[in-house]
Order: C-alpha cells, then sequence, then structure tokens
C-alpha cells in the first residue's frame, strides 16, 4: 500500500479533502482486499462535509478516531477551547457515523 493512499484525510485543504472523499471506495476496497483493518482520524469538519464518505468508512469496519473539530493548534488554544475541538468533534462522529471514537484521538 503507497504512503499517499489515506492522504488528505484531515488536510485543511478543500481540494485534498474532496481527493480523499472520492477515494473513499477504492480505499475500502484495498484495504479489504489486503484484510487491513485500520484507524482513522476524521475531523469533525470532514464528517460534516463528507457525512456519506465517514459513514462509508464507519460501514466497513474501520475504526474511527478523533482528531479535533478543524485542527487548530492546541498550543494556542484556551483548556475550553480544547474541550470543545476534543468533545464536539466526538459528537459529530458519533451523530453522522454512529461509531463511538472514545478512546482514539490524534492531537492535530
Amino acid at each position: 500500500m503507497g504512503g499517499g493512499l489515506l492522504a488528505g484525510l484531515a488536510v485543511r485543504s478543500a481540494r485534498r479533502r474532496m481527493r480523499y472523499a472520492d477515494g473513499v471506495p477504492k480505499t475500502r476496497a484495498t484495504l479489504a482486499q489486503e484484510r487491513l483493518r485500520v484507524t482513522l482520524f476524521l475531523t469533525g469538519s470532514f464528517v460534516a462535509t463528507y457525512p456519506t464518505a465517514a459513514r462509508a468508512m464507519a460501514a466497513t469496519g474501520m475504526r474511527l478516531g478523533d482528531h479535533s473539530v478543524a485542527r487548530p493548534l492546541f498550543t494556542e488554544l484556551t483548556d475550553a477551547e480544547i474541550g470543545h475541538e476534543v468533545l464536539g468533534a466526538r459528537s459529530q462522529i458519533v451523530a453522522v457515523t454512529w461509531s463511538d471514537p472514545w478512546p482514539w484521538f490524534e492531537c492535530p
């Protein structure tokens, strides 16, 4: 599997996010063919923008993790803002995919 297969998942560029979302069926097929189960860290923004792709990831057995709402620089946030980023993304992921990312969190 090439290193770029999952590239663009949480990239700020809308064009890259679109390429990833468009590539979800190919990614799912490759992972199924290789019998691989992966953990994908989704942002709340990705889930809100591409709910069908996020649901497809969960439906095929991929473990979903939390990657914050919008990938801000956490060192510049207050504790309350960090809480919003982490818990907000978790809420969005659960609402769209019915898959709880807890305890999987990757700091942006």
